[in-house]
């Protein structure tokens, strides 16, 4: 049977077991997974430098899926361009009540996990084991505890046990689960925690300079709100913006059940606005620091799209569900043949480039 084939079946399969105990069991499964590394040379067209690291391919895994850093390597091995592990929170916590995470029709996932994380000390062990010689570029999403009353001091906390252990940090200020996390979105606080965080980075990183800081931002603000978010996140010194976080606004749009539960919408439902929240930014930012798209993104017309809206590097979850683990490099694949289609030689020339014929 074709290796495509043998991913959907097992994508299929743990399907019919509840989502929680299939994503279990599929971490488990790929933290032991004895999988041979996939040769890397894949076209010269999808490498590119961003935040002064070098891809072989722009498809990251998203944050969410690997959030106690298990199964990281595997994704390596498999062929995917980069991967974000967490959210990751100082201490070991439970995360919301059971059940917390439900499949939708329309290839759509909600979800309320409430950060549950085994805290920042068995990750900094995972992490620290980092044998691969060629390993992916490795972003660290920062969660927080649900009884901090300062999201900042905990990233702060994070950042500086993981420091060293990843090419990129980003500030989760987006989570439609944690009380208060969205607040964070008025101007003078985030202001405030990310200069703290460019600042302790400084600290650590003394004359080098040190791993990206990115911001994750929501697909819910209305516009003019999304604008001055952006602008801020540029101004206090952010690095690069994810664009976007699951929608708490559409998801209670849908009369479908279980759509009515509490927490934040991903998969196909949400591409389209994801995909306007990313021409915002970066019509707002004009190209000053590099953007991560995320939201809806199942194919590699769906990536390429994001690419050519100002995109530098994309990521998905959700789709894999259906899917399966090789997605990633399948996009990857494909999308090296419409970049070479429409005549690119590097991945960097399709960024923004329906941006800058509007």
């Amino acid at each position: 049977m074709p290796p495509i084939l043998i991913d959907r079946a097992a994508a299929a399969a743990l399907r019919l077991l509840p989502p929680e105990t299939a994503h279990g069991l599929a971490i488990a499964a790929l933290e032991r997974a004895p999988i041979a590394a996939r040769d890397r040379s894949l076209p010269s067209v999808l490498r590119s430098r961003v935040f002064g690291c070098n891809f072989d391919n722009p498809i990251g895994l998203a944050a969410g899926f690997d959030k106690d850093a298990r199964a990281w390597r595997t994704f390596g091995k498999l062929g995917w361009g980069f991967v974000e592990v967490g959210g990751v929170t100082p201490r070991a916590q439970p995360g919301s009540p059971r059940p917390r995470l439900f499949r939708l029709s329309g290839r759509a996932v909600v979800n309320r996990m409430g950060f549950n994380s085994c805290g920042v000390e068995p990750v900094r062990i995972r992490l620290s084991r980092r044998v691969d010689p060629t390993p992916p570029p490795l972003l660290v999403n920062l969660g927080v505890n649900r009884d901090t009353v300062d999201p900042a001091e905990d990233w702060e906390v994070v950042l500086r046990a993981l420091y060293g252990l990843a090419e990129g940090f980003t500030l989760n200020i987006s989570s439609p689960n944690t009380a208060g996390l969205r607040s964070l979105e008025d101007r003078r606080h985030l202001r405030n925690s990310i200069e703290r965080l460019v600042l302790l980075r400084r600290e650590l990183a003394g004359p080098d300079p040190g791993p990206a800081l990115l911001v994750k931002l929501s697909p819910d603000p209305e516009e003019s709100a999304l604008r001055r978010t952006a602008c801020i996140c540029v101004e206090a010194g952010a690095d690069g913006i994810i664009a976007t976080n699951t929608s708490a606004a559409l998801r209670q749009e849908l009369a479908v059940p279980p759509a009515s539960e509490g927490g934040g919408l991903s998969g196909a439902p949400l591409g389209a606005r994801a995909e306007k929240t990313l021409r915002v930014i970066h019509e707002e930012t004009e190209g000053s620091v590099p953007l991560i798209g995320v939201g809806g993104i199942s194919t590699a017309e769906d990536a390429y799209a994001r690419i050519r809206m100002g995109a530098s590097l994309v990521q998905l979850y959700t789709a894999m569900i259906w899917e399966g683990v090789g997605l990633g490099p399948r996009i990857a694949d494909r999308l090296a043949m419409l970049l070479a289609r429409d005549g690119f030689r590097s991945l960097g020339e399709a960024v923004g480039v329906d941006s800058r014929r509007a």
